[in-house]
């Protein structure tokens, strides 16, 4: 049986509109382009992210790695505040809109998960996880590579 693709377009019962399923249990939903295009415009008020700045400030963390980037809205604004920035998410269309996006020279991007931080000598004061990303996440995975790169008194 051939696997499913991400997108698998299904006819409606009127038989007029397609109708998209998302196997996220296989794939990053926002790895198709044609998804990641619309995050920004789905999810336009971004106040939500006033949070994660709020805690950044507090805890006066000059570097931060942002765990499921997605297309960056967070990881830009906090290196428009003059923060050392990585953001690294498995889903490469995501990343695409994150490089298009004002300040993202600013940032380091890594395309995978958590474990991507492995190897590459990145060290943080903070490492967030906006939205949905920690009910995605691998709870070992995500955390050991928290672990080993935010600094001790992070």
């Amino acid at each position: 049986m051939a696997e499913a693709s991400i997108l698998d377009k299904q006819v409606t019962p009127r038989g007029r509109l397609p109708r998209l399923l998302v196997c996220a249990h296989r794939i990053p939903p926002f790895a198709d382009p044609r998804l990641a295009f619309l995050y920004d415009v789905l999810d336009d008020d971004r106040t939500d992210l006033d949070a994660y700045m709020a805690i950044a400030e507090e805890v006066r963390a000059s570097s931060v790695i942002d765990i499921g980037c997605g297309t960056g809205s967070l990881a830009v604004r906090l290196a428009q505040s003059g923060r050392t920035v990585v953001g690294v998410d498995p889903a490469g269309a995501s990343l695409d809109i994150a490089l298009a996006k004002p300040l993202a020279e600013r940032v380091t991007w890594l395309h995978g998960d958590a474990t991507a931080l492995v190897g590459r000598g990145v060290t943080a004061d903070l490492a967030v996880m906006t939205g949905n990303v920690a009910q995605v996440s691998s709870p070992t995975g995500t955390g050991a590579a928290v672990d080993d790169h935010v600094i001790p008194q992070g």
